[in-house]
């Protein structure tokens, strides 16, 4: 993850996948693992009937009730399960790649 590098000036190795549920990555300094970290994505889904989206009455807008405080518990809850057989400290990344809802962190 080059963005944490640059950001944070902190390196973080891919862990392989493994049958048992794991986190996906590790910090290690001088060969001694600090952290892990499982990163979630909220991606963006293009509105429409199959994806939860309705059309107002006009049929020009697409609606949809808020479920922002569902979607980011439910990545909570998903990370958990990940990252709790662990002893080193974990660290969860929320990221949002959809510029237009960026709104649910906030509202959660």
């Amino acid at each position: 993850m080059e963005m944490f590098k640059e950001r944070f000036d902190v390196n973080l190795y891919k862990i392989p996948e493994a049958h048992n549920k794991t986190p996906d990555f590790e910090c290690i300094d001088s060969g001694k693992r600090i952290f892990v970290a499982e990163l979630k994505e909220f991606v963006w889904v293009h509105p429409s009937e199959k994806t939860g989206w309705l059309k107002t009455k006009e049929d020009f807008f697409w609606s949809k009730t808020d479920n922002s405080v569902r979607r980011v518990a439910d990545k909570i809850h998903e990370a958990y399960k990940q990252l709790k057989s662990f002893d080193t400290p974990k660290v969860l990344i929320l990221f949002n790649t959809d510029s237009l809802d960026i709104k649910d962190l906030r509202e959660a």
